[in-house]
């Protein structure tokens, strides 16, 4: 009786809770731990306070992800470039929350390798965040069937979507990666060199090598071991170090500290250091931990390490 008691007494409170918590129509709850996170729609949570979808992790390590997704008809987007626009507001996020934008039948891909989606990469958040609109892109092939659009988190942490928009890019934006329809320079005579301009990173001056580093240039950065991308401009940028092949890739070699000159920051070396070879490699890193990584359209850029994601800048002399 006494056991019957608790298990009434158990199955009220869960009602208690379920009757409490909202769902949105035509959105459900996904993930590689969906279980992990509760979802529910709350009134005055919005940017203006209107309704706001809330996600949030339950309990403590929390390996995988959640989300909030609804799945549509590709017919209207076929061929199209599309953009996806949300206002998202964070809280204590551990890991990273992001968009989601990607045809059905390559979400498996997506929650294996959605922190290695360079385009969306640098819209990743973590810690605290006020509202903030951040933005996704899809190019949509002919054939596909249905996508699917929402928001996630991966780790712990609480997150808030107002204002889901999906719409068609009418003007491409310029893609400095795209690839060329033919085979180049296959009797390799043709040589990589780069104008003076085009140098990021560092400039040749008499006998030395003036390395420079300039906010504005770069977006992101990464800690260097998970790799998980994080906005520039989010950084508190106290000190700038130099690293890379020449000095064993110290992150925080205090003889490789460089200097502020402005809004730049420089350290100079002789030339005659770097005879031993034509091309060496480097990295600015902030505050000694966290790595700066070039832009997709630097032209002095090489891959580094086995994951395609991060990059050193090339000095060629």
């Amino acid at each position: 009786m006494k056991n019957l008691l608790f298990l009434s007494m158990g199955m009220l409170l869960l009602k208690a809770n379920v009757s409490g918590q909202i769902l949105p129509k035509a959105w459900t709850k996904s993930g590689t731990w969906a279980g992990s996170y509760n979802m529910e729609i709350k009134a005055k949570e919005g940017i203006n306070e209107s309704k706001a979808i809330i996600l949030e992790s339950v309990g403590k390590d929390i390996y995988g992800s959640g989300a909030v997704i609804q799945t549509i008809n590709a017919r209207n987007y076929l061929g199209k470039r599309v953009k996806l626009s949300a206002f998202i507001r964070t809280e204590n996020v551990k890991d990273f929350a992001c968009l989601i934008l990607s045809p059905q039948n390559k979400m498996d891909d997506f929650w294996n390798n959605s922190s290695n989606n360079s385009e969306d990469r640098k819209t990743y958040l973590q810690g605290n965040h006020a509202y903030k609109k951040i933005d996704s892109y899809l190019n949509v092939s002919d054939n596909a069937g249905n996508l699917v659009i929402g928001a996630m988190i991966k780790g712990e942490g609480k997150i808030w979507i107002d204002n889901i928009n999906i719409e068609i890019v009418e003007n491409l934006p310029e893609n400095p990666q795209a690839l060329s329809k033919e085979l180049k320079n296959t009797d390799f005579e043709d040589s990589l060199s780069i104008e003076p301009n085009n140098k990021i990173g560092y400039r040749v001056e008499n006998n030395f090598i003036v390395f420079n580093f300039n906010p504005t240039q770069f977006e992101e950065t990464t800690d260097g071991m998970t790799g998980w991308r994080k906005n520039l401009t989010d950084e508190n940028i106290k000190q700038v170090y130099l690293a890379g092949d020449f000095n064993k890739w110290a992150p925080k070699n205090k003889e490789y500290l460089m200097e502020k000159k402005g809004d730049v920051y420089e350290f100079k070396m002789p030339i005659s250091k770097f005879t031993d070879k034509k091309i060496h490699e480097f990295k600015f890193v902030i505050n000694g931990r966290k790595w700066v990584e070039p832009k997709p359209d630097m032209v002095n850029k090489t891959q580094s390490g086995s994951w395609m994601g991060n990059n050193n800048l090339m000095i060629i002399l």
